[in-house]
């Protein structure tokens, strides 16, 4: 039986790529359905990956009461001690642009040679009747200082993917079998297929 759940985000470029996904690996997205009414805006906190994902799930559920995907995914960059992690998507304040946040990232990296860093997402998958299931995986890197690629979003273009000479934002102009996102999807399905 194929998996079929609402992915929970307002993000037109994360729903685009986990359609992709979903192509690929082998579930089935539900797309919102106007009756439901307005997308809710799910207030992130800053405890933990699994804490952000859970809260979106379950407040994605309470709005479709249909099962649900979330995610909460961060960079971490090492020389930054693992920032800007959970407040990637607003790491220059609360109304932060990408671009006000690519730019601070840069600024706090400064001459620091390849700056490792990794991709880390977090995924909760929650139907209102079981638990939450997770899963989690990352992709490592370094930081570019200067943007490179057409594809994707938020920090992809600045993050160089380790074993490729690409940007994430480039390798996505292909496909998306090279994410963190991809690889956490497929985890989450072999989870659900023990349960």
């Amino acid at each position: 039986m194929t998996l079929k759940f609402v992915f929970a985000t307002t993000n037109k470029g994360k729903l685009a790529e986990v359609q992709s996904i979903a192509q690929i690996v082998g579930f089935e997205l539900i797309l919102p359905n106007p009756d439901w009414g307005p997308s809710p805006e799910v207030e992130e906190g800053t405890v933990s990956y699994q804490e952000n994902a859970r809260l979106k799930a379950e407040g994605f559920f309470q709005w479709c009461h249909l099962p649900v995907v979330a995610d909460d995914t961060g960079l971490e960059v090492d020389c930054l001690q693992g920032a800007p992690g959970i407040l990637s998507a607003r790491y220059a304040g609360k109304d932060a642009t990408m671009a006000t946040n690519k730019q601070l990232l840069l600024t706090q990296i400064g001459a620091t040679p390849e700056p490792t860093a990794r991709f880390r997402c977090m995924l909760c998958y929650y139907d209102g009747i079981s638990p939450p299931t997770y899963a989690e995986d990352t992709l490592e890197g370094i930081i570019r200082p200067k943007q490179q690629g057409s594809a994707g979003f938020g920090y992809d273009d600045l993050f160089e993917v380790q074993g490729h000479a690409k940007t994430l934002s480039q390798l996505k102009e292909g496909n998306f079998t090279h994410t963190h996102r991809f690889k956490a999807f497929q985890k989450l399905l072999e989870a659900l297929k023990k349960e």
